[in-house]
């Protein structure tokens, strides 16, 4: 960027491009600027391009590498970079130090200055309890290399830390959130608004959390793509499990795994998949990445979950690979959880229960399918994750919040409606499947909606159950 001249930035959004093959999702076909697009500047000076908290454990531990530009000029001073980790419920600061960069001759652009230490009385984050702290970072230059009373503040950055370790604990084969297993009451959620399609709003956004955490929904499942990054930092807030799910889905085409084994495609396929990880890492609220949806087996996806483990060993990978009849049934080797879509009360029973292979955490990436007259029985899937005869039976994410349909006027009565393909371009059919819903529209929701009523009924966040009459006597008995 130049002052002295005006700058042109040109945005160019094709309709159609390679790319539309690897994220064939099964939803709208809309094309446009969905979110906000900008060009960050940092002044002279401040050098600290990346932040990543590689660790932040229940335990206390902590971890921080920060992403230092080198200097243009090897005689500006000596370099360091401070951080303080501040509790905002007291005020007080509860961890804080300092590391030198290191200004190395390596051929590299950057250097790593890692921070790390312990939290004394940690105070963890769930989706019960989403504990937040706020770390600062900023990045100091001590001119005279000596004298750190003239320290010269460059650059300061902040954001916010969750401490809590998520772990498919191998002696039980259970997913644990902080040392115990979670129960999933998840659902899947596109970004869709019926007036503005795929430009999700923030207080949309902010409705679906509090409709989730109203209904006693603890999950949400970014299908089948990266969310809004404003939606993530609601789910820190408020407190909502998320699988963050990689722009990777070629719904529908045969043989499925045609692109997921193709080496031509394989640098796209994890292209896509490491800058999911790269944006989001921060976010405590995810717990596990998905590779993609439905794209089918192959080396391209074994290669970019073995380089995701690499880049981030603290959450379990799932990828269901496959669809509901064929191809994978989510438990290929490369998955940490047995993910399938779809499967009947029995068949999940029998999933969940297995001895043999590789006993794993059993959570439905999509299940009791909410369209037309559907979802009514629910509560057998329910009394299923509640046995506590089959643990691994964790949970599951029903398809799907709210209606996909696009707001229209009815060219007979005058009134808005929601229609979907019937009502745009194929009067012929009526397949309306894009109607499918645990809410028709948000603004229904907070009123009276039995799909969503009957999903809060069968996932309740405490559950009871009668042991008999006390044997100790009680002034309330007659």
């Amino acid at each position: 960027v130049n002052d002295a001249v005006d700058d042109v930035l040109d945005i160019v959004v094709p309709r159609w491009s390679a790319g539309t093959y690897l994220e064939d999702q099964d939803h709208w076909y809309l094309a446009g600027l969905f979110r906000s697009v900008g060009i960050h500047r940092q002044r002279a000076g401040e050098d600290v391009v990346d932040a990543v908290v590689e660790r932040a454990d229940a335990d206390g531990s902590v971890v921080l590498r920060v992403d230092v530009r080198k200097y243009s000029k090897p005689s500006g001073g000596r370099r360091s970079v401070y951080c303080a980790l501040t509790d905002p419920g007291t005020g007080r600061k509860a961890w804080t130090q300092t590391a030198t960069v290191s200004e190395d001759g390596s051929g590299e652009e950057t250097v790593q200055v890692r921070l790390q230490g312990h939290v004394e009385n940690v105070r963890t984050w769930t989706a019960e309890t989403p504990h937040l702290y706020d770390l600062t970072l900023e990045l100091r230059r001590d001119p005279n290399d000596n004298d750190r009373s003239d320290l010269q503040l460059l650059q300061t950055e902040t954001l916010t830390v969750g401490f809590r370790t998520v772990a498919v604990d191998q002696t039980d084969n259970l997913l644990k959130i902080n040392g115990r297993p979670i129960t999933v009451c998840g659902v899947n959620r596109h970004e869709h608004d019926p007036v503005l399609g795929k430009a999700v709003t923030v207080p949309s956004m902010l409705e679906d959390v509090l409709l989730l955490k109203q209904h006693n929904f603890n999950a949400v499942r970014c299908a089948h793509y990266p969310n809004h990054p404003a939606f993530y930092a609601l789910c820190d807030y408020y407190g909502l499990y998320v699988v963050d799910e990689a722009n990777f889905e070629v719904h529908g085409m045969q043989p499925m795994g045609c692109i997921a084994n193709s080496p031509s495609w394989g640098p796209a396929i994890r292209s896509r998949i490491a800058r999911t990880v790269a944006r989001d890492r921060n976010h405590p609220s995810i717990i596990l990445w998905s590779l993609g949806n439905e794209a089918g087996r192959g080396r391209a996806v074994q290669k970019a979950a073995d380089e995701l483990r690499a880049a981030d060993p603290t959450r379990p990978v799932q990828y269901e690979s496959g669809g509901a009849c064929s191809y994978g049934t989510g438990d290929g080797p490369v998955t940490d959880i047995a993910c399938p879509m779809y499967p009947s009360v029995p068949e999940a029973i029998a999933a969940g229960t297995e001895k043999t292979g590789r006993p794993r955490p059993l959570i439905l990436c999509e299940y009791s399918h909410a369209m037309g007259n559907s979802n009514g029985n629910v509560d057998q899937y329910w009394e299923a994750f509640w046995d506590e005869g089959r643990p691994r039976m964790q949970g599951g994410f029903v398809w799907d919040m709210v209606d996909q349909g696009l707001q229209k006027t009815d060219q007979v009565t005058g009134k808005k409606i929601l229609g979907v393909r019937r009502r745009f371009w194929r009067p012929d059919t009526r397949w309306e499947f894009l109607h499918q819903w645990i809410v028709p529209s948000r603004s229904y929701a907070q009123t009276s909606c039995g799909r969503a009523q009957e999903a809060s009924t069968a996932n309740p966040p405490l559950r009871s159950k009668w042991l008999g009459n006390s044997p100790y006597p009680s002034k309330y008995q007659q």
